[in-house]
């Protein structure tokens, strides 16, 4: 068995928008929902993720693949390009960007920031976790970067033990409302590494 690591495709633009509403933890239903009439969130996410000048471009990932299915995901892009997209202000409710605007533009000064890390569930606690940090570094090191930040819900106790582990550390907290599409109830913390 062969394990690649590859920029995604176009072609695969459904997979990968699966892969990232999961990941999101409940944010992307609770973001999209009823921004556009009678269109599901996941139909909203895959316009971006086949966008090629969107931030959920499938341009802005790199998957990990065995024997043609992807068992490993990271969307990134540069720090500066972590802000809430025209359609986001535009679209959203004034409640609802309320929530999520401070989320929506923060990321650590000069860092890749990870979108979304995610590894196939049977092939977590393998070693393919931590390789993928290391490509996400790499990737960052190529950018001109010198950190890696991204935002972890804070009931998500694996995910926060595992980027602390990989030397990220907590450096904002945001608060969200109690509501039905999003499973944790605890907030979302900001964390960052910085890389050697």
């Amino acid at each position: 068995m062969t394990i690649e690591f590859r920029p995604a495709e176009a072609e695969e633009s459904n997979r990968l928008t699966s892969i990232v509403q999961e990941t999101s933890g409940g944010l992307v239903d609770y973001i999209l929902t009823g921004v556009i009439p009678f269109t599901k969130p996941h139909l909203i996410l895959h316009s971006q993720v086949v966008t090629e000048d969107s931030l959920y471009s499938y341009r802005n990932m790199v998957v990990c693949e065995e024997e043609g299915e992807i068992i490993g995901l990271i969307l990134a892009y540069p720090w500066n390009q972590q802000e809430a997209s025209d359609m986001t202000r535009r679209y959203l409710s004034k409640e609802k960007y309320q929530v999520v605007e401070e989320l929506l533009n923060s990321a650590e000064e000069n860092s890749l920031f990870i979108n979304t890390f995610w590894v196939s569930e049977k092939y977590r606690g393998d070693g393919l976790a931590d390789v993928l940090m290391d490509v996400a570094a790499e990737w960052a090191r190529k950018e001109g970067l010198t950190r890696l930040s991204l935002h972890v819900w804070k009931g998500n106790e694996r995910a926060v033990r595992f980027y602390t582990r990989h030397g990220f550390v907590q450096t904002r907290t945001f608060s969200f409302p109690d509501h039905k599409l999003l499973p944790y109830k605890t907030g979302k913390l900001q964390m960052c590494k910085e890389l050697a």
